[in-house]
Formats: structure tokens, sequence, C-alpha cells
């Protein structure tokens, strides 16, 4: 049902972007992926990125930050 208040979720979500538990937020229930929003072409890999390395390292995203409008679905 329609809520009053935007809301942001966002975190390790240990899955793709693809993923069944993922897709379960995005499609069709008002929740945006805002990274995906902004950077359509973007892969955004998030991990596993290596804190010593002097590249990036990482080759997955896993990490969300999902956003839904005031009167928005959820």
């Amino acid at each position: 049902s329609p809520h009053q208040h935007p809301s942001i979720v966002g975190g390790d979500f240990n899955a793709d972007e693809h993923a069944r538990e993922v897709r379960m937020l995005t499609r069709g229930r008002g929740w945006l992926d805002v990274f995906r929003e902004l950077h359509p072409d973007d892969p955004g890999h998030t991990s596993p990125q290596a804190l010593d390395a002097l590249t990036a390292t990482a080759s997955r995203r896993i990490d969300f930050l999902f956003s839904v409008p005031a009167g928005g679905e959820r």
C-alpha cells in the first residue's frame, strides 16, 4: 500500500542484482535500485575489494541502496 514518507534501505545483500532476493524488491514493488537508476550501464562492482590493492579487485555488485518515494508502493 502507499506510504506517506520516502524510505531507504541499504546494505550487503550477498546477492547480485539479478538474484531472486533482489528482484523481489525491485520488480513491481516500487523499490528503486539507486545505483542502477543513476548508472544504468556501469557494473558498479563492490566486492570482493582487496583493501591493500592499488587497483580495483571487485568483480560483483552485492551492496545496494534501495529507495521508494513517498506515495510509492512497498
